[in-house]
């Protein structure tokens, strides 16, 4: 999904001054996300900004999953340096998954906190260090795997063969496979 922002400018003056005061208090704006009006006699003086969001299931306190866990719009988070931005396929739910937004499990939430333990993506950014490329599809473990997209560190992958399913490939780190 995309938040869509309009905003008017009086002259670019108030345009430029804008874009510095957004890269001050960290709201980045990339220049590829902007649009311009083109009904207006100066480029400047309309400007749409498109924040790219995503859901995630989330939730706020422990309990039953069906009280507790609710779909909410965040923003789509960009990696960092060692970290990689993956589009979610798959994310099997475990009972890990049920004991942790329970608080049973050997990992304490920090709430509000989002829930799933392992998945299977495809890369779609990736952070100055990681070594690995675009378009890849890999298994992953990460706190929060139930939603549209993750960012785990790039170490914790296992790119994954085309003949492998994505269900078979979304529980390679909690239900590792086992020998017949």
């Amino acid at each position: 999904g995309e938040v869509m922002e309009t905003i008017y400018y009086e002259n670019k003056e108030e345009f430029y001054k804008e874009m510095e005061d957004s890269y001050e208090i960290g709201r980045p704006i990339n220049p590829k996300i902007l649009s311009y009006d083109e009904k207006q006699q100066n480029d400047f003086d309309k400007l749409t900004i498109i924040n790219p969001t995503m859901k995630r299931v989330i939730f706020h306190q422990f309990g039953k999953p069906s009280d507790i866990l609710n779909v909410e719009e965040v923003g789509k988070q960009t990696p960092g340096p060692d970290e990689v931005l993956i589009k979610v396929l798959a994310s099997p739910i475990n009972p890990s998954d049920i004991m942790f937004v329970q608080n049973l499990y050997g990992i304490r939430p920090q709430l509000p906190s989002s829930a799933g333990f392992e998945g299977v993506g495809i890369i779609e950014e990736v952070g100055t260090n990681a070594k690995i490329a675009v378009g890849t599809r890999v298994s992953f473990t990460a706190i929060g795997t139930w939603s549209e997209y993750v960012i785990t560190n790039h170490r914790t992958l296992i790119p994954v063969p085309a003949a492998m399913t994505d269900d078979v490939a979304a529980q390679l780190f909690v239900n590792p496979f086992t020998a017949v």
